[in-house]
């Protein structure tokens, strides 16, 4: 964003439409990297349980919401349906998932918050560094 500014009216409306800018690529960004991670976490088949698929398309994103000053989406993993498992509520899946207690590496989610922060970072870097 560049350029001069008759008024604080003009800068202020520059600015705003710089900053939903940076937030609809920010939350597209976050959102693919939260798909690919929870896609990335069935790198094994196991042989003791039947892959359901819905941890790894869980990943969901309210789209960016807001206006003027103000612009938020939430990135999160969906847990609103519930595992036929029989014994494990479809949280304790997703915790025990997370930790590397069932046959893959856990972790995903903390790579999606550190994929979050870099995001972040590099797009508010292009639009306001």
């Amino acid at each position: 964003m560049g350029g001069s500014f008759s008024s604080w009216g003009a800068l202020e409306s520059a600015l705003q439409a710089e900053l939903e800018s940076a937030m609809g690529q920010t939350e597209s960004l976050c959102y693919l990297d939260a798909v690919k991670n929870t896609s990335d976490y069935r790198q094994v088949q196991p042989k003791v349980y039947v892959v359901t698929g819905q941890l790894e398309n869980s990943a969901r994103s309210t789209g960016v919401s807001g206006g003027g000053n103000r612009y938020t989406f939430d990135i999160y993993d969906d847990m609103a349906f519930n595992y036929d498992t029989g014994t494990w509520s479809t949280p304790k899946v997703f915790n025990v998932a997370e930790a590397g207690g069932l046959i893959n590496p856990g972790g995903f989610w903390a790579k999606t918050e550190e994929d979050i922060q870099k995001n972040i970072d590099a797009v508010f870097g292009a639009h306001f560094g």
